[in-house]
């Protein structure tokens, strides 16, 4: 999921883990949550490059090459 959060949320997030409960989505229903279309995003992000995983150091490395390069 590709979010932005207030810290306002910060309550319910720590609510809901500290119960042992880990699924994002457990705490929607105490927020405002807001959709942003697919034109949207098109609109700022045409290449969709805020859209991909970092979860190794190569997909680290790829994240820090866009962000100095473009």
């Amino acid at each position: 999921m590709h979010a932005i959060y207030s810290r306002r949320c910060l309550p319910w997030m720590e609510e809901k883990l500290q119960a042992g409960r880990y699924k994002i989505i457990g705490w929607f229903a105490n927020a405002k949550v807001q959709t942003i279309e697919r034109d949207m995003i098109e609109r700022y992000d045409p290449e969709h490059r805020s859209f991909f995983n970092m979860n190794t150091p190569e997909e680290w490395q790829r994240a820090r090459e866009i962000a100095l390069h473009g």
